[in-house]
């Protein structure tokens, strides 16, 4: 179901996240997805919330109201409360009942109301927001307003970066291209790049995990594996720095070594930063980036 969400929806849930830990709660609750979809004032919900008349700020003061304060929680475990996860599968139910193949922020919006009986839903409902008025509202919006576009291929390539030029071959950019149109998953564009990057045999990227001991075709499986898995609650949205903004650190990298910059030297940014399944993957092989640095400081 994760896969379905829109960019905005995605965005809400990773807020709400932020929100359970500024307010110490190791949990999140009905409380944290409206805290979040009320940072995305811009979205189809928050356009809904603006036409009855609403702003964001005054139902963070009234939801804040509530709410205990206790100290900023540091944990990475941020589970939905059973409350929450029904959130979710309303939202997933009123998509179906408006004939709509995304869930949006305006389906969550639906849900926490549906629900009812979160604090969400209790200040939701206290303001006079109907379920029914509030679905209408929804009704006539343009079809798709919440659905992120597809992007073209000349945005995409723009996403991967200035560099992309000088680290990748014209064959990986076409892949890349092609792998982005046709996975359209919810991993960060990083962790396609990389297998894509992985899947060109005795090319550098491949090369440098050769020169490790690795099978590159080892972990081209674990992350195209990981590829065809619904997202966790954490990956939603994915953190991963941008893939341009690795493209730019390799060719730093690729400075630092007084070697011409490759797909190699994309391959350490990428095991560096350390937060994509890539890095992940690879650093479960147990190689670090000082150790890959090394190796590829050797390298010719």
């Amino acid at each position: 179901m994760w896969q379905r969400f829109s960019e905005n929806a995605r965005k809400v849930v990773f807020y709400a996240q932020e929100e359970a830990q500024r307010s110490g709660d190791g949990y999140v609750s009905t409380e944290h997805l409206l805290l979040g979809l009320l940072r995305e004032p811009h979205s189809s919900a928050g356009q809904v919330l603006l036409d009855f008349g609403y702003s964001g700020k005054d139902i963070r003061r009234r939801v804040e109201e509530h709410m205990s304060k206790g100290k900023v929680s540091s944990t990475s475990e941020m589970n939905l409360t059973p409350r929450a996860k029904r959130v979710i599968d309303l939202a997933y139910a009123e998509a179906r009942e408006l004939n709509q193949n995304y869930i949006g922020s305006e389906h969550l919006l639906l849900g926490l109301i549906r629900e009812g009986e979160g604090l969400a839903g209790l200040v939701l409902v206290r303001l006079g927001l109907e379920l029914e008025s509030v679905r209408e509202a929804v009704r006539a919006r343009p079809p798709g307003a919440g659905r992120p576009a597809a992007a073209t291929d000349e945005e995409r390539l723009r996403m991967l970066g200035e560099h992309a030029e000088t680290l990748l071959t014209d064959r990986a950019k076409g892949q890349v291209l092609e792998h982005m149109l046709r996975v359209r998953r919810n991993l960060s564009p990083v962790d396609q790049v990389c297998a894509v990057l992985l899947s060109e045999d005795g090319q550098p990227a491949s090369q440098l995990l050769k020169s490790l001991n690795v099978n590159p075709q080892h972990v081209l499986i674990l992350v195209e594996r990981a590829l065809l898995q619904p997202p966790t609650l954490e990956s939603l949205p994915d953190i991963v720095p941008p893939v341009s903004a690795l493209m730019a650190a390799s060719l730093k990298i690729a400075q630092s070594l007084g070697q011409e910059p490759t797909a190699a030297h994309f391959l350490l940014a990428v095991i560096g930063e350390g937060s994509s399944h890539t890095a992940k993957t690879v650093m479960d092989f147990g190689i670090t980036y000082e150790r890959a640095l090394t190796v590829a400081s050797e390298q010719a």
